[in-house]
């Protein structure tokens, strides 16, 4: 996995980007599968969309693509046959879905050389739909470039995102209000705010008001307790979480629940890389932790977050989901 756009330089991302394919299509080394991640309205699909034109343009003019040619009004327009865009309307993106594009791409380009395939909302495919897609990426036909567009990328198999080009995508400012609010507050509840909100407001009055102290306070306790394997952490779903939600004066959804587990498991999955985590002030812990379980074990456990995601998008009920997450955790541990 490799991860592109530093964003510490002082170009804005975009231009990065854009700058780093330019270099990759003219050295003839574009890879086959790319992970563009970041909340919404980042510039994941502007971005994927400038990519297909670059590719396919027929006036490319300074490393740009021109945007009124045949190729690139019909790559707007949803039209090119050998650009396919996947947007689906369902809660989630199901296998059957994946199967059929998987037919679409062992057929031959049409009008180029590369054929590409855009995901949209990818980080809501199945469990089932991504292991099909896996398949797929491991053995690419042809040139095919596959983007997938995701807001939260931590609830895709880390097998796909092991085997994926990661582009990270930040609202404008969004570094700059974390160095700022880091100021007054941990930076994990920060982080965590800024990634459940998409907002800067949002998350800062998530932050004023305490919310986002009881929610990661609870988190970490339900972990802590969970990872010695105790039983106590079933009961914390009806004692803890479920009060929780219930709360009015609390704006937290199910969604934001399943999300913070995610991020913490995925941070004790990438622990030994130096990549930024999103609970940074207990690194030290998770390092402890990723030294006492191995590596397959914690892959499992974001495989299981990752399908109680799935459920409760589906409308499981969320104590029965958040009950079962716990059970299936603590039978693997």
């Amino acid at each position: 996995m490799n991860q592109i756009a530093n964003k510490e330089q002082s170009m804005p991302n975009d231009q990065i980007i854009m700058a780093y394919f330019n270099k990759t299509i003219t050295k003839q080394k574009l890879a086959h599968a790319y992970l563009f991640n970041g909340p919404k309205g980042a510039g994941q699909e502007v971005m994927a969309q400038w990519l297909a034109m670059r590719l396919f343009c027929q006036e490319l003019r300074a490393d740009q693509p021109c945007g009124q040619c045949r190729n690139c009004r019909r790559i707007k327009a949803g039209e090119h046959p050998d650009v396919i865009n996947i947007k689906s309307e369902k809660a989630t993106i199901k296998v059957d879905e994946i199967r059929l594009l998987k037919q679409e791409f062992t057929k031959s380009a049409v009008e180029g050389t590369h054929k590409i395939l855009i995901i949209y909302r990818a980080d809501t495919m199945t469990v089932s739909a991504q292991n099909s897609l896996l398949k797929f990426i491991e053995e690419p036909v042809g040139d095919t470039v596959i983007i997938l567009l995701t807001e939260n990328r931590s609830l895709l198999l880390p097998t796909i995102i092991s085997r994926t080009q990661i582009v990270e995508f930040e609202l404008p400012g969004f570094k700059k209000i974390e160095e700022q609010l880091k100021n007054n507050y941990q930076l994990a509840e920060v982080r965590l705010a800024l990634r459940l909100t998409g907002d800067a407001d949002i998350a800062q009055e998530w932050l004023t008001n305490g919310s986002i102290t009881k929610l990661n306070n609870l988190i970490w306790r339900w972990f802590n307790v969970l990872l010695q394997g105790d039983s106590a952490a079933f009961a914390m779903v009806q004692t803890g979480f479920i009060p929780l939600l219930q709360d009015p004066e609390l704006p937290f959804t199910a969604n934001n629940i399943l999300d913070s587990m995610m991020f913490i498991f995925r941070d004790l999955l990438i622990i030994e890389d130096s990549r930024q985590l999103v609970f940074e002030d207990n690194r030290q812990k998770l390092g402890i932790l990723g030294q006492k379980i191995a590596l397959t074990k914690r892959i499992v456990f974001v495989d299981i977050v990752l399908q109680a995601r799935q459920d409760a998008q589906m409308n499981i009920n969320i104590q029965t989901t958040l009950e079962a997450l716990t059970l299936k955790i603590l039978a693997n541990l």
